[in-house]
């Protein structure tokens, strides 16, 4: 199976950060984020034998994922120098998401088969409300200048 994904993610948000001593910190505050994802997947098989001989098939799947979400978040800091620091965060997502998926299955005989015509077609849509926790799981590299 050959398979495709897109995506691209833009947040926008606002972090009140507090120092405890001279190296370590947390912050908190809360993000805005708006992505999109696409993915196509592709099967190309021989499949069955009829009557007009084996048929070639070839299933293709979009999915489409587009959604937005607010994320409050809480996080710590550990300062390398006051200009360069590494912090670590965690997300609480509350997230409302849009996906359609595309389905298309597409036959030919095997004599010939370059000439593939729809054999059927299926198309879904959901939409979802998701809550889910990220932990610690990136470490960012700042640097203020």
């Amino acid at each position: 199976m050959d398979s495709r994904e897109t995506s691209l993610a833009v947040s926008l948000g606002y972090e009140w950060h507090e120092r405890i001593g001279r190296e370590f910190g947390f912050f908190y505050g809360v993000e805005f984020e708006k992505g999109i994802s696409l993915n196509k997947s592709t099967l190309n098989r021989v499949t069955f034998d009829t009557p007009i001989g084996y048929l070639k098939s070839r299933l293709v799947i979009n999915i489409r994922d587009n959604g937005f979400g607010l994320l409050p978040l809480v996080g710590i800091t550990y300062h390398i120098y006051d200009n360069f620091y590494l912090t670590t965060e965690v997300k609480l997502h509350l997230r409302y998401n849009l996906s359609t998926l595309n389905a298309n299955w597409y036959e030919t005989p095997n004599d010939n088969p370059g000439e593939y015509t729809l054999g059927s077609y299926s198309k879904l849509s959901e939409n979802q409300l998701q809550l889910y926790f990220t932990p610690f799981a990136n470490i960012f590299i700042h640097f203020k200048f």
